[in-house]
């Protein structure tokens, strides 16, 4: 028996409506839209409860009464159920939309049977997810400080494992992270690399859709709301889209004069740096609005030669240190100042000097002074030995008086941690999260101490290598629950 007797909007029968998803799309095949399951199902919901007749699911709106569903707002907390000119609007981000249609389907029309019912414009209505920021940027600063005096409240983060468009990133490595050991990182890094037009892969189309931004805000929010910290990394597309192998994050800029034309504002190669950082830009102003603090990790890695934005440039072609600093300060300024954002933490990370200074120039060749630095630290995967301890690596972060963290750390895909098969291709680690928590010991007893340590993805990552778990229950290791009770202590 159908709930309604007679189900009207603003005096319009229902029957008259169609079900519209407005503009909720995504290149990510693997996440769900939720807009598009939620009109599935409630042009279901019509015919087997509400009214005995389904509802159809339009192409576009043109004309007519619609029951719009809309899933990719930017606000981490709004969502709402408005009744406007005749038309329905289910609205929310990512997570927040379920809200919206569980409020319509469950508070609105409800379950009773036999009624009439009149939904007017006094009906509407507009819901809270009720995030919080338990901490601001100076906060996290504190607590890199103290981390760093310590020794022994080493926070744990990862990079998470969406990055590269196979899934969400903060909620699918936060959910396998619990489901694996029990427990999550209490960083986690969003990597905005192919989200642009440069990424050959999708050359010429802007990839950070609406739905995608919505995903990394609204998700992020909740982690920070559960006390986690989120990080921000770039795998940056290549302006120039010159790399050999047509890996969007290679090639070269080639020569000084070259870097010069990137980094002066105007010209046609700063406006396709622009065009490459225009997803970053999105993300960021919405963290701005959300009032969501962030660590931010430009141009890592520096000092090597595989980016594109590297200082070595290959063929005894060495980017001077003046334009590496003006690259950093390019950034600053882009954020501080253009994008006015004062709750980033900024994160300078080098790669580790595990082979000799002819080949990778000293991690601080591009330092840019410590007014632009809140943490230093180096991308570092061993091959077994303490590379960081080579060519003074620690000893020169340590110069700067700066918090000192592994700001990438895995095992080497040429160590003696790397399994292969036959061929030679490489298939897993043998790397584990005792290797690790004894390298950490190792570290401490030398006196080199870390404010916190980030591994990279998959199967270098806190939430899939083997014993994960004994590394993050580790009484020098802060996981995210242990991260959240420290922020309700200090906020008490």
């Amino acid at each position: 028996m159908s709930v309604f007797k007679k189900l009207t909007v603003c005096g319009t029968d229902i029957e008259k409506f169609s079900i519209y998803v407005d503009g909720d799309s995504s290149v990510n095949s693997k996440v769900p839209i939720k807009t598009v399951t939620y009109a599935e199902k409630l042009s279901v919901l019509f015919e087997e409860k509400y009214i005995g007749v389904s509802l159809p699911i339009a192409d576009k709106m043109d004309g007519g009464n619609y029951i719009v569903l809309s899933g990719h707002s930017t606000d981490a907390n709004a969502y709402s159920v408005r009744i406007a000119e005749g038309n329905i609007h289910i609205e929310g981000n990512f997570l927040s939309v379920t809200k919206a249609f569980e409020y319509f389907t469950e508070k609105m029309l409800g379950d009773g049977e036999g009624r009439e019912l009149d939904l007017s414009e006094k009906d509407s209505f507009e819901g809270s997810m009720g995030y919080t920021v338990p901490y601001s940027a100076e906060q996290l600063k504190d607590l890199f400080k103290l981390s760093q005096e310590r020794g022994d409240m080493i926070i744990s983060g990862t990079h998470t494992w969406g990055s590269w468009g196979n899934g969400s990133q903060v909620g699918d490595t936060w959910g396998y992270s619990i489901e694996k050991c029990g427990h999550c990182a209490a960083i986690l890094e969003l990597d905005l690399g192919r989200f642009s037009v440069y990424c050959p892969p999708h050359a010429g189309v802007d990839t950070l859709s609406d739905f995608d931004l919505s995903m990394m805000v609204a998700e992020s929010a909740k982690f920070i709301d559960a006390g986690g910290i989120i990080s921000i990394c770039i795998h940056m597309s290549n302006p120039l889209m010159n790399a050999a192998d047509n890996v969007f994050y290679r090639g070269r800029l080639g020569s000084n004069e070259v870097a010069d034309e990137l980094l002066t504002k105007g010209t046609d190669l700063n406006k396709k740096l622009y065009e490459t950082l225009d997803p970053t830009i999105r993300l960021l102003k919405a963290f701005k609005q959300n009032g969501l603090p962030f660590m931010f990790r430009p141009l890592h890695e520096i000092n090597g030669d595989w980016f594109w934005w590297c200082i070595n440039q290959k063929e005894d072609v060495y980017l001077s240190r003046e334009i590496m600093v003006r690259f950093w300060k390019f950034f600053y300024t882009l954020v501080t100042e253009e994008l006015g954002i004062d709750n980033a933490v900024w994160i300078y990370s080098p790669s580790g000097n595990d082979k000799d200074a002819s080949y990778k120039p000293s991690n601080l060749y591009a330092y840019p002074g410590d007014e632009y630095v809140d943490v230093v630290g180096c991308d570092w995967y061993t091959g077994g030995n303490y590379e960081i301890e080579m060519n003074s690596t620690y000893e020169n972060l340590a110069s700067t008086d700066k918090p000192i963290a592994l700001t990438e750390f895995g095992p080497g895909d040429y160590s003696k941690y790397a399994v292969r098969n036959e061929e030679g291709k490489l298939v897993s680690f043998n790397f584990t999260g005792y290797d690790f928590l004894e390298i950490l010991e190792n570290l401490r007893s030398r006196g080199k101490k870390i404010c916190y340590f980030l591994t990279w993805t998959y199967n270098r990552s806190t939430g899939t290598m083997p014993d994960s778990k004994a590394l993050l229950e580790s009484d020098i290791v802060m996981n995210l629950e242990d991260i959240s009770e420290y922020w309700r202590k200090i906020n008490k």
